[in-house]
Formats: C-alpha cells, structure tokens, sequence
C-alpha cells in the first residue's frame, strides 16, 4: 500500500483496513494497483490472477522509468485492468490505444466507470480521475454542414432533435435515437474559432472533454496521427500532451500507424482542388480562375497512367521516363501553390489581403515554421482570434463571412496540393523504408486510382519510451524479436514478458488436421483446384452435420467461400448458414440471434470476435493465413531483407500472428469447450509444421469419424 502524502510504501496484510494512518506521516495510504488486483477481500477482484499481477507491477514500473514494455497477455488474463488501475493511480496522463471501436467502447463504458466506481468506495483520492474518448471528426456531425444542406427539408426536425439529445453530435446517437442522418455531413471540414456554432459545437466540447481528461482512449490512427502532427507542428497537440502511451490489441497497431503515416492522392484529386477552390470564390464572391490546374491536367492522367503500369507489372522501381513526368508534376503543384500564395492574386480574390495575413500564409507553407510571438505596439500585430482547440492563438485572419474564413479554407486547398506533392516527392526519392502502391477506388460510380506512400515498418514513427505494447498475440517461439523489429525497439533497451491464459486449452479444446490422404495440400490454380475444394468441403459438410451449426469457419479467400457456401446447399445442409454477402451489415449478430447457425467468414472474423459459451463450439479454418505475395508492405520487406530467402523472416511469422489470432476465437472463457480445425495438410508435411502446432497450443489428431463422433455426443 501506497501513503498518498509521503509516498512510502507498506505490506498489505488481508486484515489491513482500506486507507489506514501512515507510519511515517500524517497522511493515508491506500492499496495500489497491485493490492487491488491481488486481494479479492478488497472488493475488487474475485479471483487471483497472478498473470494480471504481474503484469500490473512491471507496468507500473514501466510509467516510473519510462522503459518501453512488450506483454503478451492471453486470453482470460484481464489486461485491461492490470494496465488501467496502474495508469490511473501514477497520476500520470495516459493514452490508451485500441484498434477496434469495441475495445474502445468497453474501456470507457464498462471498465474505466467501474474502476472509478469502486475507488469512490473506498475513499481513494485517484477516485477524481477524468477519461474521455477520442474519436476522429468523422465521427461527429457538423450542424453548420447540416444546417447549410439539410434546412428546410422534411427531415431537418430529426436533425434538430439530435443535436439536441446527442451531448457531443456523435453520429452513433443518432443510431441510439433510431434517426437514419447522412452520416457524410461530419466534422471533417471543421473551420473551428471561425464557424458562428463555434462554442455550442459537439465536436469542439467533445475535444476540450478529451483534452482535460486524465485517461484518453483512442484509437491507433488517431494515435498516429497525433504523432504525425507533432512533426510538422511541435505546438499542436492533437491528444494533448500526456506521460505514457498503452497500446492494446497491439499486433494491430502497424496498420493504424502506417496509415497515419500514409501520403495520398488520386487520379481525380485536381477535380477536388478545383472543387475547393469554387467553394472557396463563393465565400469571397469573386470569379478567378486557376489555369494551372488546366494545363497540369493532361500531365497528371500521364502520371498515372504510367504508374499505374508498373503497379500492374508488380514493380515499384521508377524508370527514367516515369521519374520525368512525375518531375514535372512536382513542377507544376509547386507553380499551383505559388500561385495561391502570390500577393496579387490573394489581392484579387479577397480585395486588399493584410499584410500580416499574407505573411502567415508565405510562413506555414513555403518556409513551414510556425508563427512567431506576437510584438508588442507593432502595426502588423493584428487582433488575436480564438484557436482550434489545441493550437495557439492565431492572429490576423481574415474573416469573409460568419461562418468561412478564407485563411482556412485556403488552407485547405494548400493541404491537398502538398500532399499531392509530398506523395510523388517521396515516391522519386524511394526511401528505404517506404513504399507506393496504386488501389482502385468507386467515386460518384467510377472507378478512381488512388496512389499511396507509405512506411514499411513504423519504427522511428513511434515513441522508443514511454510506451506499452499489450496483445494476445506479440511473442513467436517465446520472443518478441518480429514485434520488437517492426515497432523500431529492436536492439534497444525494452522490457517484455509473456502472461500465459489461466484456461486449461489443452482439456478444453481438440485440434482436428485431416491426413494429406483425404485433403490436398491447397491449390490455387491449375487442373486440381476443383478437386482440393470439393475436399475441403466435403470435409467442412461432415463437421457440421455433426457438430449441428453453432460454428465459425474461416477463410482467407472470397473464391473458397463462395464455393464451400454452395457446396452446402446443393448437399442440402439442414442449418442456417450466415455470411456477409447475405447480411453485410449486422452477419455476427444475426449469428448470436440464430440457432444452431454456422458463420462462413473472411478476414474480419479472425479476429477482435468474441463469442462465448455453447454458440462457438468448433472453428474451422481453412487455409493457412500467409500474406498475399502482390501485398506491396510484403514485397517491401522482402526487398529490404538482406538475404537469399527471406520467407522464413517474413511471411511465416505473419501467418503464425494470424493463425494464433484465428484460433483464439474458440475458447473465451474458463467453461468453454470446443473443437478447432485446420483443413491445410501442410501442417502435416512442411518444416514449420511443428512451430504452427506449438503456437496452437494443442495436440492435433487426424481421425475424421471419432471427431463427428465427439461432436454428436455433445449435442446428445
């Protein structure tokens, strides 16, 4: 226990009262972290979990000394509460991080609330803490927007309503309200201080809310983000300033960091900029033209068209030819942007432009350094303006109408031109630890190419102290070397430690691998495809016949879906088969609600899906998870690697991270009971087979008949 006046530290006895008189001083002390999770007569825990424990100390010691840590928690560890009670009692501003909403919800509906709940009772002083969420603005409704598209409609009434009901104009209240709102009309445009629903705006209470707060739960692209700001704005904060960083779900969190990281712009991204502009001349009233835009158009469909080649030619090495055009593209956003920062032209657009104003403008985006201090009496020292929550006060912004500023709005256009710049820059410079790829996009009904650079790995994109890692999955063969390698901690000083699961899986669970004499090793293409997935799904029709539904079976391609999806019904399969082509908003919930249903699903179902008890008994997958080889961050690491094979580096680690996340559907709770299935023979004949069946944690056995046979027993 910890005296909350002198900080000395006493044993904790189980007849210890809560908040007795420091021996050293006046003050009380109170049971820590560690006490709370240790002592189930304190009220908080039922059960001791000495994995929880643990790792509630060595997180604690993590926030003293800055010491970046990687935990591998399984399932039924509750890492939730042996990182938040630490984090909470340091006094230290923290910044929870998840990859999914879900994981995001539950911290701040459920287990932050009850943690609260429970240090009332006790008299804690921490009780007083303060948690927010953070959530992007598109998920807040903008009333401007609304109001400006919506007034005088029949539904604007339900609008109204909902700003009214909604405390911060979340667009998920207007669910709970059962209002259906274009859900397009969000936040994302927010002109801040300049806007006249500047302090009644849900968005901009919803931030001083989150930046006030102690605790703030976000999410890894806002997390990134965050990071990204800070280094081209040191004065901004986008979540505050805070002492320690915890990432949950963390073998999620490259994704949410590289796209934050990620550069874009598209085939029609001068349509969006001459869009701009004309919202931007109708603030200002004034005709102007932009020729620039004109003359770069044919030069950019070139651009594209060629990139667009070597993305199909599986190649990202620019030619010589490529590399000119996208010079001359360089060239002439340069000549866009010089020409939306000449004096004249500001002149021309918005009358007489201050002085100041214009100076500001040059500073943000030629010289890219903030504003300077403010000098006292000085004749271009204009009246200061309230900022964006966050930022510093600005100063000499011009403002056209009640509700638009044309410094911002020119903002804004000058934002999509440098990032269409800096995404061809770092293409033609090809950074060692960056890539570029060209996906197709529907637009408006068309088909857009939308041309991203982004970073491989995101060490040097993340902090190297000051951070916790926590997953289910981080540790391949006991180590952390892979995780530790792409978060950029790799021969650095860091702390790791893995949390085994308190369930029994080897009582609770049987592993199924048919033998390669009934399913072929997978087939892609050829004459035998045909012949593997009818194995496949004879196989998959055997075990749920047996099994009567109440099962997940996963998949790693749309194709092996839709056949074994057919399969089933032309053998007249007797129970409700649920997938997303059928119900593509709500397939998991139609799954809970369905009896003896059997989900067919692809990536999204592998992980962050939790199912407990009887209605997940047995989990089939399908195919082994390896990475598509045209997946560009793949072929980057690849061609990073120094070495001749690189596979065993990088593709296989990635599947068994998948593999083990795919598995971990199955058994949730202390009482659950089920049947895991791998249907790819290569566990049975490959060099890796036994790190796969380690990592699965489960002796597999090969005998079809007695596994239906187990199966039926448990449904008489």
């Amino acid at each position: 226990m910890k005296c909350n006046g002198c900080a000395a530290v006493m044993p904790f006895m189980e007849d210890t009262p809560q908040g007795f008189g420091c021996v050293f001083c006046e003050g009380k002390q109170f049971p820590d972290a560690v006490d709370i999770l240790t002592e189930p007569s304190l009220g908080f825990v039922n059960e001791t979990r000495l994995g929880q424990i643990t790792m509630a100390d060595e997180i604690n010691t993590s926030i003293e000394s800055t010491t970046p840590t990687l935990f591998e928690a399984g399932t039924g560890v509750g890492k939730s509460f042996a990182y938040l009670l630490p984090a909470i009692l340091s006094g230290k501003r923290t910044v929870v991080s998840t990859a999914k909403i879900t994981l995001q919800q539950q911290l701040v509906d459920k287990d932050l609330p009850r943690i609260q709940t429970y240090l009332e009772q006790i008299g804690h002083p921490r009780a007083t803490f303060s948690f927010a969420p953070a959530y992007g603005k598109n998920k807040y409704a903008c009333y401007a927007e609304c109001e400006r598209i919506k007034a005088g409609e029949k539904d604007w009434a339900k609008y109204l309503r909902f700003f009214k009901d909604s405390e911060y104009g979340l667009w998920e209240d207007a669910d709970k309200l059962h209002l259906r709102l274009d859900n397009n009309l969000n936040a994302n445009d927010c002109i801040g201080p300049d806007c006249r629903h500047y302090k009644t705006c849900g968005y901009i209470k919803s931030r001083k809310t989150m930046l006030a707060a102690d605790i703030v739960v976000t999410n890894n692209w806002l997390l990134g983000f965050h990071y990204k700001l800070r280094r081209t704005m040191p004065h901004f904060h986008l979540l505050g300033e805070f002492a320690h960083v915890i990432v949950d779900e963390a073998h999620k969190v490259e994704d949410g960091i590289r796209t934050a990281f990620t550069n874009e712009t598209s085939l029609n991204a001068l349509d969006k900029i001459q869009y701009r502009f004309d919202r931007l001349l109708d603030v200002a009233d004034e005709q102007f033209e932009l020729p620039e835009l004109a003359t770069l158009d044919p030069l950019w469909k070139a651009g594209f068209a060629a990139l667009n080649r070597l993305n199909q030619a599986k190649s990202n090495i620019i030619d010589t030819n490529t590399a000119a055009v996208i010079q001359d593209l360089i060239k002439g956003l340069d000549d866009i942007t010089n020409r939306l920062l000449d004096k004249t032209t500001l002149d021309t657009m918005f009358e007489q432009m201050s002085t100041f104003t214009h100076t500001e403008l040059i500073r943000r985006w030629i010289t890219k350094t903030p504003s300077p201090a403010p000098i006292a009496n000085s004749p271009l020292t204009a009246p200061i303006v309230s900022a964006p929550v966050g930022m510093p006060p600005r100063q000499g912004f011009p403002t056209i109408s009640d509700d638009q500023c044309v410094f911002v709005s020119l903002e804004k256009i000058l934002e999509l031109v440098d990032d269409s710049r800096e995404t061809f820059s770092n293409i033609l410079k090809a950074q060692p630890n960056r890539t570029w790829m060209i996906e197709q996009r529907l637009f408006n009904g068309k088909t857009n190419l939308v041309l991203k650079d982004m970073p491989v790995n995101i060490g040097g994109y993340m902090p190297d102290k000051s951070v916790t890692y926590v997953s289910a999955t981080l540790a391949l063969d006991d180590n952390f070397d892979v995780f530790a390698d792409r978060v950029g901690l790799r021969g650095k000083n860091y702390k790791s430690d893995i949390f085994p699961s308190p369930f029994n899986i080897r009582k609770q669970a049987y592993l199924y691998i048919p033998p390669i004499k009934d399913v072929p090793e997978p087939q892609t293409m050829g004459p035998n495809v045909t012949a593997y997935r009818e194995a496949i799904a004879s196989q998959i029709y055997e075990l749920l016949l047996a099994c009567e539904g109440d099962t997940f079976v996963l998949f790693t391609s749309n194709a092996e879906q839709d056949y074994v999806k057919n399969y089933l019904i032309s053998r007249g399969y007797p129970h409700p088969i649920i997938d997303k082509a059928t119900y593509p908003t709500d397939a998991l919930a139609r799954y809970r609600a369905t009896p003896k249903a059997t989900l067919l699903g692809s990536k999204s179902f592998w992980e962050g899906v939790d199912v407990a008890g009887n209605k997940l008994f047995m989990v089939i997958i399908t195919k082994l998870p390896f990475p598509q080889q045209s997946d560009p961050i793949i072929k980057a690491r690849h061609a990073i690697f120094k070495g001749d094979n690189a596979w065993p580096f990088i593709d296989l680690p990635e599947m068994l991270f998948d593999l083990r996340q795919g598995a971990g559907r199955l058994i949730r709770t202390q009482k659950d009971r089920g049947m895991l299935v791998v249907l790819d023979t290569r566990l049975r004949t490959k060099y890796y087979r036994a790190r796969a069946i380690k990592a699965l944690g489960l002796t597999p056995v090969d005998n079809l008949a007695m596994v239906c046979k187990g199966l039926r027993d448990r449904n008489g």
